[in-house]
């Protein structure tokens, strides 16, 4: 195969981070520089933590990169499925990435199935623990069946691999993921009677059963609701009422009581009201709303003129920390919502909210200079229901870097570069807004190396955001290593060359999220980096 199989840990020992690359150029970057092809390991991480599944790439096409992501996933289980368990468990864990960790988790189970292991002490084999690792919703578990029934036709599912998404579906199933994702009339292929049929799992509870015969029974006509069930019974008395009383159940001071009771959501509101979200309606769903369900209806909230107390705890659930945590966001989303929320009020929140998912931005002594990639190949939405580009989430980190130290230089880069004066006392989202505003954004080649050699001036570190497909040039980055200064690269697109070899003092990271910025203080300090999940060990 086309990837390199070197030992890992010979890998490691050149550089103090896991992420890792051959010490010598074997290709180019996309541009033309000489690139370093990075480890198996490395290579799959950047590659799940920076895309989606089936969508093009600027350097590579969405079939190729699903390849690599396939076949990276396929060998690195086969030499060490313990690892592969654990990536998968973080990434639809903190990672938070769910089609690249649905991937992940049934192409290892496919090769793990044949490993003749001693059985763990809990008796699951391994296949069955990787095929629910990727498993982090309901929903996912028909996801998987799909994929498994598109990417494999006419294979047989092996049974460790059922077993596992049975304990899946009995993990994740309840009433009311029941009534979000298992319409009777869903038009899936795979619902959840026909799952239950197919994996036959077993229930964790009495009404788990009572459900799962429920859901299975009422293919074939009808059938009462199990007395243990009491959300779909009250859900079926909401349904039950005719179109013109339906307005009357939301007028009620105690209309968001009921409507949790019955589970439901907004978007299952909209349709049983069978007419317009007035402010009445978000009104009487918002105390029941998840916290990215509020994100992305900041704009709707507004065009139905909701009132100010429920605009405030709104704006109050956005704001608090722990809600944020849970929540587990990626920064750029709230970029996302203020630029798509027409009104002003719901910037402090939101700016709160920035705050408190860049928590892990780490306190840098001395001097730091912060290139940050406005090339073309940055100029490309995550995925294809995103508008936000990689460019923005690159100068998001690089302007909180600087928010959050003095000493920091930051830089736009295509072919030439331009620095960026952050504000003391300035916010994240405010000064992106005026980067945006003044047009750092660039949109041309990737000189790397040349902008790099303009504006270092002896920095204490260099922090470097980019997609690494640089321009042909002499290589800037290895000199200032050589000088004992720390240089740290971000990857935020995944492809297969980075722009120089990691070492002693030259690091990778990748990933959408702040996580990896507090591996910086710690290499920095001389302890050793590790992958995020067995940070604390």
């Amino acid at each position: 195969m086309a990837f390199n199989t070197t030992n890992n840990r010979k890998l490691k020992a050149q550089g103090a981070g896991p992420m890792a690359t051959m010490p010598v150029p074997t290709g180019q970057t996309g541009n033309g520089a000489p690139g370093f092809l990075y480890e198996e390991k490395s290579a799959l991480f950047l590659l799940a933590t920076n895309s989606f599944f089936s969508q093009k790439k600027f350097y590579e096409s969405a079939a190729d990169a699903d390849k690599r992501f396939v076949d990276l996933v396929k060998s690195i289980t086969k030499s060490d499925p313990a690892w592969m368990l654990a990536f998968i468990t973080w990434l639809r864990g903190d990672g938070n990435m769910r089609s690249s960790a649905v991937v992940a988790s049934m192409e290892a189970a496919l090769v793990a199935k044949g490993f003749k292991l001693a059985q763990p002490p809990n008796g699951i084999g391994l296949a069955r623990q990787l095929a629910q690792a990727g498993i982090g919703r309901a929903d996912e578990v028909g996801e998987a069946m799909a994929y498994l029934s598109s990417r494999h036709k006419g294979k047989q599912i092996p049974k460790p691999i059922k077993r596992g998404l049975a304990d899946a579906l009995t993990r994740h199933f309840s009433e009311y993921t029941a009534l979000k994702y298992g319409s009777a009339n869903s038009t899936k292929e795979f619902t959840p009677d026909r799952l239950i049929n197919l994996l036959h799992p077993t229930p964790k509870a009495p009404w788990q059963s009572d459900l799962f015969g429920y859901l299975v029974a009422r293919k074939y006509g009808e059938v009462e609701i199990p007395e243990s069930l009491n959300m779909l019974r009250k859900r079926n008395q909401l349904m039950g009422l005719p179109v013109d009383q339906r307005r009357q159940v939301i007028a009620d001071p105690n209309a968001a009581e009921r409507l949790k009771a019955a589970g439901m959501t907004w978007e299952a509101l909209a349709g049983w009201l069978q007419g317009p979200m007035d402010a009445q309606a978000w009104e009487a769903i918002i105390p029941n709303m998840g916290y990215m369900a509020l994100l992305r209806n900041l704009r709707n909230f507004d065009q139905a003129g909701i009132s100010s107390r429920s605009a405030a705890y709104v704006m109050g659930k956005l704001a608090d920390e722990a809600e944020v945590a849970k929540a587990k966001q990626f920064p750029f989303r709230f970029l996302a919502a203020l630029t798509n929320a027409p009104n002003l009020r719901w910037s402090g929140a939101l700016t709160l909210a920035m705050d408190a998912s860049l928590r892990n931005i780490p306190t840098l002594v001395g001097r730091t200079l912060v290139l940050v990639d406005t090339s073309g190949s940055m100029d490309v939405p995550f995925s294809e229901h995103s508008e936000m580009k990689r460019w923005d989430a690159a100068a998001l980190f690089g302007i909180a870097l600087a928010v959050r130290n003095p000493g920091v230089d930051v830089v736009s880069y295509s072919n030439v570069g331009r620095e960026f004066q952050v504000r003391h006392g300035a916010d994240v989202l405010g000064e992106l807004a005026r980067w945006k505003r003044e047009r750092y954004n660039q949109n041309g080649g990737t000189n790397t190396f040349g902008v790099l050699g303009q504006y270092y001036r002896n920095h204490d570190r260099v922090i470097i955001l980019t997609d690494e497909q640089a321009n042909y040039g002499t290589n800037t980055i290895v000199p200032i290593a050589n000088q004992g200064k720390h240089v740290f690269t971000f990857n935020l697109d995944g492809l297969r060359f980075g722009h120089a070899p990691t070492g002693k003092f030259i690091h990778s990271f990748g990933g959408l999220t702040d996580a990896c910025f507090g591996l910086i203080s710690m290499i920095e300090e001389g302890t050793a980096g590790r992958w995020p999940w067995e940070q604390g060990k």
